[in-house]
């Protein structure tokens, strides 16, 4: 059978399973409690890309329903679905419901993925390392009690990032072997094998390349691009081939490197460009000398604004330059150099509570049966003398520590869709009933796309779609106060695209604070 007929197939097989889905989602919405939870599993994996915001619904009713039946697994299970959509405050709030709720035997394994969730989010989105790393070795201690292999996978690989990330590279390596070990020995017991061993060929790979160990680097990089052909995932793929190409750099293959890193510097985010700018800077200098080194440093100071967390050491080094080359006389490089100084001597000082002898200590003798000579050894190997940071931090140390845990899109995607948005915005696209998966298909995307972009910006779907209709009446009604006389409130809901006065002014109430009255009381 040829690709172009299976695929025919598959769309059909598709298109016939949506099209048989609406009444029997309309009678689960209306009548839940005759579902079972294995029903309710069902329809979500069916219908989770093809329509995200009756996902987003039946996830919500799933959620009540566990309530009802006082299910206490499906309460874990559907409080950690949507944790990831809510603001920092709410989101805790749940994960230490969820994991009061687990603390008995019988939910053991699901409190391992809690902790091990916990760990994430303290590290991706508070950016709190020492919190992070504290749940994270919980949570691989009570999934080494239970054999959970999956589990200790992820907690040692998001610990060797930390680790890694922090200065502590050859801890970060005996883990990373340790677990490359372990996965091999026990593939049928390992949740998604090929990209779970990609992950761990990846952080080795760099971490490698920190120590500037070449040969080793290279050698993993290897390894993983091959695991990365079974992976129907693009971007892992071609952070194999970037990663390969800043190698090629130490190798002296200067035009083979630059080349590459080029080709590939439009499809990824804004780490992995700052990165690539920063090989392309030294590249350069050795082909073209100072003033080619400087248009990418300049590139490199243009891509740093718009990220939180950027490599500091390289940071520190590139702002070093730049003032260099401007003797001293540019303020504002001068006072990011300073700024970057700053934070590297706080990134020191949290170096020293990275160092979990907690943790450290017990899991390296348990492997090793150090006697207490070696242990000695150990503790004073894991003191380094000097503090060097990571001189080349490459594109995992934010990403890959959460690879599974979260997706981005391509800041192409993201362009893409922001121009197509425009457009949209330009027409008064949002004054239509529409839903998400009526705007994905305007856009010529797929509702997962757009719910990820929303991400990205830090809003959702919804709070977006509030948020335009509400400040195009704003500024429709300051323009012409007569409105609010011609026009009663329905009408005015209906106008801007809301079917009810409910929905109306429940999006002032999410938007502004406000219900739409109390915004307008002094013109009504």
């Amino acid at each position: 059978m040829t690709k172009a007929n299976s695929f025919k197939i598959f769309v059909l097989l598709v298109c016939y399973t949506v099209n048989s889905f609406p009444q029997n989602v309309e009678e689960l919405l209306k009548n839940p409690e005759n579902y079972s939870f294995e029903d309710f599993n069902s329809f979500e994996d069916s219908i989770e890309y093809v329509d995200y915001e009756l996902y987003n619904n039946i996830i919500e009713i799933h959620e009540k329903e566990a309530f009802n039946r006082k299910d206490t697994f499906e309460i874990i299970k559907t409080h950690l679905w949507n944790v990831w959509e809510l603001n920092d405050e709410e989101a805790l709030a749940k994960f230490n419901y969820v994991l009061n709720l687990s603390d008995s035997r019988r939910y053991q394994k699901y409190r391992t993925t809690i902790l091990n969730n916990l760990g994430v989010y303290y590290y991706s989105e508070l950016n709190d390392p020492v919190v992070a790393l504290e749940y994270f070795i919980q949570s691989l201690k009570l999934a080494d009690q239970l054999n959970y292999y999956t589990l200790i996978i992820d907690n040692l690989n998001s610990i060797a990032s930390i680790k890694s990330e922090y200065s502590q590279e050859r801890q970060a390596i005996f883990l990373l072997n340790y677990s490359l070990n372990l996965i091999s020995k026990n593939k049928k017991n390992i949740e998604d094998y090929p990209t779970t061993y990609a992950v761990i060929a990846d952080n080795l790979s760099k971490t490698y390349l920190a120590l500037e160990n070449i040969d080793s680097a290279r050698y993993y990089c290897d390894l993983g691009f091959e695991q990365s052909k079974k992976i129907n995932e693009k971007y892992i793929s071609d952070n194999f081939i970037t990663l390969k190409a800043k190698i090629d750099f130490y190798d002296g293959i200067y035009f083979k490197s630059r080349d590459t890193l080029l080709k590939y510097l439009e499809g990824g985010n804004d780490y992995e460009a700052l990165d690539s700018y920063f090989y392309l800077s030294q590249i350069g200098k050795i082909l073209d000398g100072e003033e080619e080194e400087i248009k990418y440093l300049l590139k490199y100071d243009s891509v740093l604004n718009l990220l939180e967390s950027p490599p500091l050491e390289q940071t520190f080094k590139v702002y070093n330059k730049l003032i260099a080359f401007n003797n001293y006389s540019n303020e504002d490089y001068m006072k990011k150099f300073i700024l970057y100084d700053s934070l590297r001597k706080i990134q020191n000082a949290v170096y020293q509570k990275i160092s979990n002898d907690n943790f450290d200590i017990p899991f390296f003798k348990r492997e090793f049966n150090f006697t207490k000579t070696q242990q000695k050894n150990y503790f004073i190997f894991l003191i380094p003398i000097s503090l060097i940071v990571l001189l080349y931090i490459l594109i995992g140390n934010r990403e890959s520590k959460t690879i599974k845990k979260s997706k981005e899109l391509s800041k192409e995607n993201i362009a893409q869709i922001n121009n197509k948005l425009k457009v949209w915005e330009e027409n008064k696209g949002f004054l239509e009933k529409t839903n998400l998966n009526d705007l994905a298909k305007e856009l010529e995307t797929n509702s997962l796309y757009l719910t990820l972009y929303f991400k990205s910006k830090k809003t959702t779907y919804k709070k977006y779609l509030y948020a335009m209709r509400c400040n195009f009446l704003i500024t429709l009604i300051n323009e012409n106060p007569s409105l609010l006389k011609k026009k009663s409130t329905i009408q005015l809901a209906e106008m801007t695209g809301f079917n009810s006065i409910d929905a109306f002014n429940n999006a002032f109430k999410v938007h502004t604070g406000k219900t739409f009255r109390q915004n307008f009381n002094t013109k009504l």
